[in-house]
């Protein structure tokens, strides 16, 4: 396997777990956004908690993942460069999971510590040969047609 191919591959991984994030996350949000109200047990007492801001996070936050995972399927810096501070924030988020949810959150951490990998490593040079072949084939195609 080459180079260019790891480098691909990684590209599309962090596409396509960036797409499926995002419309699980649109899924969520439009669930609790159908529930709207959610009654929480502690101790001695209920809590009736409105979950509407939640869903609404989630909507906005799941169309944010399938729009920059898209924008990673073409190769565009800004999607790279945005992918990258949201993974990196979730990893930083998830800290303060630990204590509540010790093991989801080392695997939430293992997890985008392997999608920065993908967005980091070789990318640039993925990203330039593509672009190169497709000037090259614009090219040919433009030489080959009639004027």
């Amino acid at each position: 396997m080459t180079t260019r191919e790891i480098g691909s591959g990684w590209a599309v991984f962090a596409s396509v777990l960036l797409i499926v994030t995002g419309a699980v996350n649109v899924v969520e949000g439009l669930v609790v956004l159908g529930r709207r109200a959610q009654v929480v047990a502690v101790q001695d007492r209920f809590y009736l908690v409105d979950m509407t801001t939640w869903g609404l996070v989630l909507l906005v936050f799941g169309a944010v993942l399938v729009v920059v995972g898209v924008g990673l399927l073409t190769l565009a810096a800004w999607a790279r460069m945005a992918a990258i501070v949201l993974v990196a924030l979730h990893a930083v988020s998830q800290v303060f999971w630990i204590g509540a949810y010790p093991v989801w959150a080392v695997l939430m951490i293992a997890l985008d510590t392997v999608l920065l990998f993908g967005l980091t490593a070789r990318w640039s040079r993925t990203n330039r040969e593509t672009s190169a072949h497709h000037l090259r084939v614009d090219a040919d195609r433009s030489a080959s047609e009639p004027r």
